[in-house]
């Protein structure tokens, strides 16, 4: 009972708080350039090399500025790919491969406005909450072989990444233009003795509407 008290008494600090804030919403898109980490043990003989794959993330955001304080709120619904392309060498004969994900993400950033030689950037740090909608991995000369997510025997790796990410950029009108970067805190693979991680960087542009 105690927390549920508690919990609505939040509830409703912050919605006051934010009774007289503007809200914005705007389309949103950006190209990724993504990559993969992979952890293994150190007795483990690494043959491959992983590359950036370009992608793209598509959405909307919702922006919450409050005119007495400096530092606002954004969220959104996004679709992003992300993934890696590998290389793995073995007595001369090279296999390539593209490992594809696509992630349905929330993100959650503090957003503000900082001066550098009196030129005003934007800038934002927070988290994404990434739910895996698809993945799929090709092999060049080879077949495409479907990701399965979960934590069953047969998935390659978890459904659920969250990620850190921060972006500095710039405001023309309505639009916000940024460069990001971001990296999973966890580790989202399901083999015991190889860790799996997201990371990357990405140009973005959102236009705010009514702005």
């Amino acid at each position: 009972m105690r927390k549920k008290v508690s919990l609505v008494l939040l509830v409703a600090v912050l919605s006051a708080g934010y009774a007289q804030a503007q809200v914005n919403i705007g389309a949103h898109a950006g190209v990724n350039f993504s990559n993969m980490l992979f952890e293994y043990p150190k007795s483990y003989i690494n043959l491959t090399t992983y590359k950036f794959k370009p992608g793209y993330q598509i959405g909307a955001l919702v922006e919450i500025d409050k005119e007495d304080t400096p530092i606002g709120f954004q969220s959104g619904l996004l679709i992003a790919t992300q993934g890696c392309k590998t290389e793995t060498t073995i007595f001369g004969s090279t296999t390539k491969t593209t490992i594809s994900l696509t992630y349905l993400q929330i993100p959650l950033n503090s957003v503000g406005i900082f001066t550098l030689k009196g030129t005003p950037f934007i800038y934002h740090v927070g988290i994404n909450l990434g739910f895996a909608v698809a993945g799929k991995t090709k092999t060049d000369g080879g077949k495409e072989e479907k990701i399965i997510f979960g934590s069953g025997k047969d998935a390659f790796m978890k459904g659920f990444d969250l990620g850190s990410s921060a972006g500095v950029g710039y405001q023309f009108g309505n639009i916000q233009a940024k460069l990001v970067i971001y990296s999973s805190l966890l580790n989202f693979s399901n083999n015991k003795d190889v860790k799996m991680r997201n990371l990357g960087l990405s140009l973005t542009a959102t236009y705010f509407f009514g702005e």
